[in-house]
């Protein structure tokens, strides 16, 4: 018997630790649930300007458990939550008077949504709910109950053992619409075993967990059931009753982990009051993963996708059925918000809001341009390496209450693409336009803070040029689509780009240039640039072959050959800037053979001396028997003009063309200049460089006073010897101006 009792209890003690291990591992998961979805949470706009917590429940230890989460990582601003992880929760958060949901106007709302990871464990949701009842309105407790919450999400009615449905009715939030996001699949029937277990939501046709609306306070939102229960020896009978919601507009994917899967889910609702047709689009952007230490956050997540849309024509006199209104019919306002609940089990119920409806309407694009083809990139489209690419961003302001402020555009720009430049545009044409040099960019980010936009100003445009880079081999290379945001205090909204294929170009073309480089031309001048494009064998190319010219980063109209493969390109003197100008110019036919890019300098301006004396003194000086150094009188003009532009050089040389004499007299001496170092060179009968310059972009003057520096020490300076005779000395200096190579 000993022996028995001491492996009995030895085995007892082993399964005990065993459900011990697994018992913490839960509770580990359970703990750390928050703060790995606040880990990962994606970005929205802040709340707390926008939503206020409701009032307290009527029953009596109860509270509001909503609560807004501020700054929870470095992307995301707030974060609210509904409930927290703990049994018996009940929470509401509103939206402020000055942010209603207006019937009147066309309304967008969207927003990301976290039901904990529990999966089949979680319990019970959220709802999203339109209201004109009250910020304080939540499911009131029928009489004699201890427990309702979890059932009701907050806003659906309290079920209750009675034949009369408008207990039930009347103590849901009245004058209401709401579209449940129920986590716990619901699969009762009612028996005479369970009838006083059963409640709201027991519906066999949603075993697993769903979406789906009603209007909380209508009796046609609910339907009735009951049971006939035998009394003691079958001799008294009593009826009971339950009810039932009737789901409409269902999205369920018949799995227990539809919602409570450990991921942001993102949804948007939108309004159309011509039509009176609400309609609501689940999972309309990939699924965010919660981040846990092992998680690794897929490159799409949080991408645009086409999610499972339901629409329903809005039955709006709901909302003023109850005579305690929070706004008169005639406002067309309502009263928006979340509610949410657990009961005996739990989880965390999370949004964050990214568009409010009425406050900002707004939305972004982005598409990208073969600019050599003139094409669209398309989903899944192929474009050729080498091509001219150009990506187009747009953010638009369609309506709302406020303007939409300290705006952002944070870029994920797509791979394999080198770029040039960026340049944003606005709608309003008296706001600068800004170009943003790419060519060192090392990674796929770059962000611009952008004005703001309104009803004037409503449109910032991007347009980021570059060339699609050549894949290596005739492998095609895959770029995926790229997702980039638009982020401001009133809305968030996102744009992404096609994924696309990148072809190999092969080279077997030859492009030439006519024109000695760099082709220099005046201000105000046209320049026409001439060449030819043949076959790696000199032969004439296909017709089909187009020249693609791209000017300072620009791209210009293509050029089509002439039959003997000649072209002429002739560029306006309106398109060119002043100083140096980059042309380059590329060649492809239909078989996707290329010509290597050419590139042709174009410089603009001129080169000249500006204002120099023709006749000019040195100071009048006695001799004093020894060698000395007379300076100029102070009256020497000696001007260089450039126009070129930044990158621009000059040197200026000097040489004495006749010597200086007095009555036939050859000066004793030596012309020299000093330059602002100290050193000294003499200045003979051949040309000695005097200075140099090469212009900068912080030089605001295109003129160079050469002889402003001169002093009795620095400059032009004339070196006598002590053997000298008294007497006026002329002589002749040239100066030369030379463009020095940039």
């Amino acid at each position: 018997m000993g022996g028995i009792n001491m492996r009995l209890m030895k085995l007892i003690m082993t399964l005990t630790v065993a459900v011990a291990a697994v018992t913490l591992g839960s509770l580990s998961a359970h703990a750390d649930d928050l703060s790995w979805a606040l880990a990962s949470a994606p970005q929205g706009i802040t709340a707390s300007e926008y939503f206020t917590t409701g009032g307290k429940p009527a029953a009596s230890g109860y509270s509001n458990d909503a609560s807004i989460i501020t700054n929870p990582n470095t992307n995301t601003k707030s974060v609210v939550q509904v409930t927290k992880d703990t049994t018996n929760q009940v929470g509401s958060i509103w939206s402020n008077d000055a942010y209603a949901f207006d019937l009147t106007k066309k309304q967008t709302a969207s927003m990301w949504v976290y039901f904990s990871g529990y999966q089949s464990e979680a319990a019970d949701g959220m709802a999203l709910v339109l209201q004109n009842s009250s910020r304080s309105a939540l499911t009131q407790m029928q009489s004699g109950q201890t427990s309702w919450y979890g059932e009701t999400l907050g806003v659906w009615g309290s079920d209750v053992d009675s034949s009369d449905i408008s207990q039930v009715t009347g103590s849901a939030i009245q004058n209401s619409w709401a579209l449940e996001f129920d986590t716990r699949g619901n699969n009762q029937t009612l028996t005479t075993d369970n009838y006083t277990t059963l409640g709201v939501g027991f519906d066999a046709l949603n075993s697993y967990p769903h979406i789906a609306w009603g209007y909380p306070a209508s009796s046609s939102t609910y339907l009735q059931d009951s049971v006939v229960v035998p009394g003691l020896l079958g001799i008294k009978k009593t009826t009971h009753y339950a009810y039932q919601m009737q789901h409409r507009g269902t999205i369920m994917d018949g799995t227990t982990t539809m919602l409570a899967n450990g991921k942001w889910h993102h949804i948007t609702v939108s309004w159309n009051p011509t039509s009176s047709t609400l309609s609501y689009t689940w999972d309309d952007r990939v699924p965010i993963p919660r981040q846990t230490g092992s998680t690794t956050i897929p490159a799409n997540a949080g991408q645009p996708q086409t999610g499972t849309t339901k629409s329903l024509t809005l039955d709006t006199s709901q909302f003023y059925q109850n005579s305690t209104q929070a706004y008169s019919q005639s406002s067309g306002k309502l009263i928006w918000g979340f509610t949410g609940s657990t009961g005996s089990d739990t989880e965390n119920n999370l949004v964050i809001f990214d568009q409010m409806p009425g406050l900002v309407d707004a939305t972004a694009s982005a598409t990208i341009t073969d600019t050599t083809t003139g094409k669209t990139v398309g989903a899944g489209d192929a474009v050729t390496g080498n091509d001219h690419a150009r990506i187009d961003y747009q953010a638009t302001y369609n309506s709302g209450t406020a303007n939409w402020t300290n705006l952002t555009a944070n870029l994920t720009l797509p791979t394999n693409i080198t770029y040039k430049k960026a340049t944003v545009t606005y709608a309003d044409s008296s706001l600068a336009t800004k170009t943003y040099d790419l060519s060192g960019l090392t990674s796929q980010a770059a962000s611009y803070a952008l004005q703001s936009l309104d009803s004037d100003n409503d449109v910032a445009k991007i347009s980021v040029t570059g060339t699609f880079d050549n894949p290596a081999t005739t492998t095609a290379t895959s770029v995926s689509a790229a997702t980039s945001e638009f982020t401001g205090d009133e809305a968030l909204v996102q744009a992404t780009t096609n994924a696309f294929t990148i072809k190999h170009q092969t080279s077997d073309l030859v492009l030439s240039v006519d024109n000695s480089l760099p082709i220099s031309t005046t201000t105000g001048s046209d320049v026409t640039v001439t060449g030819k494009v043949a076959t790696a064998d000199g032969d004439v190319p296909s017709s089909t072959v187009t020249i693609h010219p791209t000017l300072n980063d620009d791209d210009l109209s293509n050029v089509t050959l002439a039959s003997d493969g000649t072209y002429s390109l002739t560029i306006p003197a309106a398109k060119l800037n002043e100083g140096k100008n980059t042309l380059i110019l590329t060649a492809s036919d239909d078989a996707d053979d290329s010509a290597p890019a050419v590139t042709v300098p174009i410089v603009v301006g001129t080169l000249e001396f500006g204002t120099v004396s023709t006749d000019a003194d040195f100071t009048t000086t006695a001799l004093t028997g020894s060698s000395q150094n007379i300076a100029t009188d102070g009256d020497w003009a000696l001007n260089v003009k450039d126009t070129r532009g930044t990158g621009s050089k000059w040197a200026l040389y000097a040489r004495v063309s006749s010597p200086f004499v007095s009555s036939g007299t050859q000066l004793s001496g030596n012309l020299v200049y000093e330059d602002a170092s100290g050193n000294e060179q003499t200045i003979g009968d051949s040309n000695t460089l005097i200075e140099s310059h090469e212009t900068t972009s912080s030089d605001s003057a295109t003129t160079t006073d050469v002889a402003g520096s001169w002093s009795s020490s620095k400059g032009l300076l004339m070196h006598i010897n002590g053997n000298n005779t008294a007497g006026t000395y002329s002589g002749e200096i040239t100066w030369t101006l030379q463009d020095a190579p940039s």
